[in-house]
C-alpha cells in the first residue's frame, strides 16, 4: 500500500501523520519506506535524530513513476510525505502511484480554504482511478473551543471526499515525538494521541477494504491495500 500525506496549506501536520503511521504499520511486522518528497526535507531529518526509525529517503523520486515502483517494490508499505504546494509534479506524482491520500485538516477558514484545491485534484484523479481511496483527517483539534465541537458538523458534512471518524487531538506529545524523530505511539504509548492515532490507521485500513472490522493487520494485508 503507498499512503499519501498531502495538502496545499503549510502546518497542518502532514509529516506528523505520515511518520507516524510509517512507524505504526512497522509495529505490525510491516516493511515501511517513508518516502520525503518535501524539499524542506523534516522527515528525513526526523530519521536523522532516531536510529531506529524507519528507512527514509529524500528527494525526488517521484520523478519516474517506473522507477519508484522498482525502488519500492520490496516493501508492504511506502508512505509518502508531500510539500505543501500543489504546483510543479511533487503531489502530482505522489498521488499517481498513491493507493490512499490522507489530507489532514485543522478547525480554520485557511485550511478549509486551501483544501479546495487539493481536493479538486483528488477528485480528479479518482475519477480516472476510481480504485484510489482518499480521505480528510480531522487533525490537531482544539476540543475544548466551541469551533472544534461544531466544525465537523458545519464545515465538513458536504465534503465530496471521505471524512475519517477518528479525530486527532492537538497534544504536546506529536511535537515532542517529532523533536525525538519517532512516531507518537512509540515515544508516547500511553498518552492519548498513540490511542488516536491508532484508530486512525484503522480507519483508513478499513477505508481501503482491507479490514472489515478485525483489531490486527497482517503484512499481507497492508501490501494488497
Amino acid at each position: 500500500m503507498i499512503i499519501v500525506c498531502c495538502s496545499q496549506k503549510g502546518g497542518v501536520g502532514k509529516t506528523s501523520l505520515a511518520t507516524s503511521i510509517a512507524w505504526e504499520l512497522r509495529e505490525q511486522d510491516t516493511r515501511v519506506l517513508i518516502v520525503d518528497a518535501d524539499p524542506q526535507g523534516t522527515a528525513w531529518q526526523m530519521a536523522q535524530c532516531c536510529k531506529d526509525a524507519p528507512e527514509t529517503i529524500h528527494g525526488d523520486l517521484l520523478a519516474d513513476p517506473l522507477k519508484f515502483r522498482e525502488r519500492t517494490a520490496s516493501y508492504d508499505c511506502v508512505c509518502i510525505d508531500t510539500p505543501p504546494t500543489l504546483f510543479g509534479d511533487y503531489q502530482t506524482n505522489a498521488i499517481s502511484v498513491a493507493d490512499m491520500v490522507l489530507i489532514p485538516m485543522s478547525h480554520s477558514a485557511g485550511d478549509l480554504w486551501s483544501a479546495a484545491g487539493t481536493i479538486r485534484v483528488m477528485l480528479q484523479a479518482m475519477n480516472k482511478r476510481p480504485k484510489l481511496k482518499a480521505g480528510i483527517v480531522y487533525n490537531r483539534k482544539s476540543p475544548s473551543t466551541v469551533l472544534a465541537k461544531t466544525w465537523r458538523d458545519e464545515q465538513l458534512s458536504d465534503c465530496p471526499l471521505h471524512v475519517f471518524p477518528t479525530e486527532i487531538t492537538y497534544r504536546v506529545a506529536w511535537q515532542e515525538a517529532m523533536n525525538k524523530g519517532m512516531g507518537v505511539a512509540q515515544y508516547a504509548p500511553k498518552d492519548k494521541a498513540a490511542s488516536e492515532l491508532k484508530a486512525l490507521l484503522l480507519d483508513m485500513l478499513v477505508h481501503a477494504g482491507v479490514l472489515k472490522g478485525q483489531a490486527a493487520v497482517s503484512k499481507k494485508e497492508v501490501a494488497n491495500g
